[in-house]
Order: structure tokens, then sequence, then C-alpha cells
């Protein structure tokens, strides 16, 4: 097994397990009986650490390292990213029930994912494993984005209110920005951005889990 392998099994593995504990502590938090106002500081710095070290999965995809298309890791890492940034900011946005399902969606997709991708630098796969990897996101997914927006939806009034990261003209740059604009059109992003992203995984659907039915008749 090459250097670059060893690598990602850490990577992955670290990952797996990472989202792993953000899950068991969203599920600990609500059988406890507490509130969704309060899950925050549960997840915050694990979810912090594990959410932007995926920006190394844009480097894996440019180098070679694995050889899913960068473009389609940037799009989904960039707005996990800018969400994440929000919930940090903002902390209205993070008190909402949406935020609880963003979690839930994000720490069950990423625990499939990793493991799944553990397993076949190994060169085993489970069945059960490639079947959850290819058929969660039907239901995750639309969870997930759904509640992203809601999530900055959300935090729109505060960002206004408070003019955060507003750059007024004139400066000596002349420059200008609107991180309230700037969400506005981020948003609305997620209405290409969910068709590209979705349409892939239902080719790579059909793809993986076409053959293995094929291969059973």
């Amino acid at each position: 097994m090459s250097i670059g392998k060893y690598y990602l099994l850490a990577y992955n593995g670290a990952q797996a397990s990472g989202w792993g504990y953000i899950l068991t502590l969203v599920i600990l938090h609500y059988f406890n009986g507490r509130k969704e106002n309060e899950i925050w500081p549960v997840v915050q710095q694990l979810l912090i650490y594990f959410q932007f070290a995926a920006v190394l999965e844009v480097l894996h995809s440019l180098v070679g390292l694995v050889k899913t298309s960068a473009f389609t890791t940037f799009m989904q890492v960039l707005s996990r990213f800018v969400v994440t940034i929000v919930c940090i900011l903002i902390p209205i946005s993070n008190q909402h029930i949406a935020f609880t399902t963003m979690i839930l969606a994000w720490s069950i997709t990423e625990f499939i994912r990793y493991n799944f991708y553990t397993c076949s630098i190994n060169g085993k796969v489970p069945h059960f494993l490639l079947w959850l990897r290819y058929s969660s996101f039907l239901i995750l997914y639309p969870i997930g984005v759904a509640s992203e927006l809601i999530v900055c939806f959300y935090a729109l009034p505060e960002i206004e209110r408070t003019r955060l990261w507003a750059i007024d003209m004139p400066n000596s740059l002349n420059f200008a920005f609107s991180f309230h604009f700037f969400l506005i059109f981020f948003m609305l992003g997620y209405i290409p951005g969910f068709y590209i992203l979705f349409t892939h995984m239902l080719f790579q659907r059909k793809r993986h889990l076409g053959a293995t039915k094929q291969k059973t008749h």
C-alpha cells in the first residue's frame, strides 16, 4: 500500500470517527431531554474541526489522490463551509430546530461516506454499506439542503441589522461588499447546485447499484 493510501486511510478513519461521535452526541442530547437551542455548545468544536478539515478533500482531488471531481467536491465543501461560518457568527441560526436536522443529516451522511471510503481503500466494501452510500442521500440530501437554507434564512435579519462584514464605499480599495446580499445569492445558488449534485449522485447510484443488480441475475 502506498503512502498516499495510508494517509487517506487515516484521514477517512478519523473523519468517520469524528462524525460518528457528533451523531452520538446529538442523539444523547435529545435522549436526555435537552432542547434544540442547547445543542450548539455540545457539537461546536467537533463540528468546526471536522467540517473545516473537509477542505483537504478539494486538494485530494486536485493532486490526484482520489478520482472524485474537484468541482463537485468544491461545491459540497463550500456550501457547508459557509453555513458553518454563519452558525459560528450568528447564534440565532444554531438555535433553530433546522440546525439539529442539518447536523443529523450531515453526520449520518458523513459517517456512511467515510466508512465507505475506508473500506474501499482496503478493497472490501460490504454490500449494505455500498447500498447506504448510494441510497441514503435520497432522503438525507434534501433534508440537509432544506435545513441549511432555513439556518441561513434565520441568520439574514441579524446579519443585516449588525452589518456583519459590510464594506462601504468610498474606501482606499474602491470596493464594496455586503455579506447580507452575498448570503442571499449564496442561497439562490442552491437551486442549480442541488440539481447538479443530486443528479450526480443519481448517476453514481445507477452506476454502482445498477451494476450490482446485473451481477445478481
